[in-house]
């Protein structure tokens, strides 16, 4: 089976992503896979550059949470297809993951609801070799159910379900200012706040809530533990960025206020 034939739909889900739409699609322009960029927004240039592959289509889309857009497209945006591919815009699909995919769902052993990837973490384009906390993440689904949950500020997958774990890497690689960085931060925290007065955070964010031990300990464990320091100037940053994301949910959880 190729990846033409393997019924695979691709969902990209952007807001302002002219930085890395582009690298994103372009990757998956050999596949034969049918993409759909679902915008919530943009007031770049991410409509234009979408529509000036060639291929990929565009469509303005009520983006809510990732939790959410990812069951609506498990169950309802991808029903025409067997299996969705869902994206992030600065994520990218090597051809080696294209294959792997292609080769489990044409396995006769039986295809998995779910595949999840190995991350490649990149830092000002360059792959970050040691000291990524970034878990495999679940991209590929059999269409037909909801699969995740709310957890904490994030999502996770319901419990029971059959997951397979590729070899090959998908890489994140966001290209987006730092302004935009700091921001984005500002969301989560501030999502995580209104999670907390619903009684829905996980017991990492409950601590992250209640001590600001975190601020020191997780940008620790990557450069330390996990070997950051070997990856010079990127492990760096990135152990950086994992402390001002860290402060930044703390600062906002002592004001306790989501809405400010």
């Amino acid at each position: 089976m190729d990846a033409k034939s393997a019924g695979i739909g691709v969902f990209v889900l952007a807001k302002n992503e002219a930085p890395n739409i582009g690298r994103c699609l372009e990757c998956l322009r050999g596949t034969g896979w049918e993409v759909t960029v679902l915008d919530s927004g943009s007031t770049d240039a991410t409509k234009a550059i979408v529509e000036g592959s060639g291929f990929a289509r565009f469509e303005p889309y009520a983006y809510l949470d990732h939790c959410r857009a990812y069951n609506e497209i498990t169950t309802q945006l991808g029903r025409r297809f067997r299996h969705v591919l869902v994206l992030d815009a600065d994520m990218m699909v090597s051809e080696s993951l294209a294959r792997e995919v292609a080769d489990i769902l044409s396995s006769k052993s039986g295809c998995p609801q779910v595949i999840e990837a190995p991350i490649e973490m990149c830092v000002d384009g360059a792959p970050l070799r040691f000291g990524s906390l970034y878990p495999p993440k679940a991209f590929l689904f059999e269409v037909g159910r909801a699969y995740f949950v709310s957890v904490g500020h994030g999502e996770q997958l319901a419990p029971s379900i059959k997951v397979q774990r590729t070899r090959a890497v998908l890489r994140h690689d966001d290209r987006k200012s730092y302004v935009a960085y700091l921001q984005s931060q500002g969301r989560y925290a501030r999502n995580l706040v209104a999670r907390r007065a619903v009684g829905q955070v996980s017991i990492r964010d409950r601590m992250r809530m209640s001590t600001p031990i975190l601020i020191l300990g997780v940008p620790l464990v990557s450069y330390i533990v996990k070997g950051g320091f070997l990856s010079g100037k990127a492990g760096i940053i990135y152990a950086l960025d994992r402390l001002i994301a860290e402060a930044i949910m703390y600062r906002r959880s002592l004001s306790g206020n989501a809405d400010e």
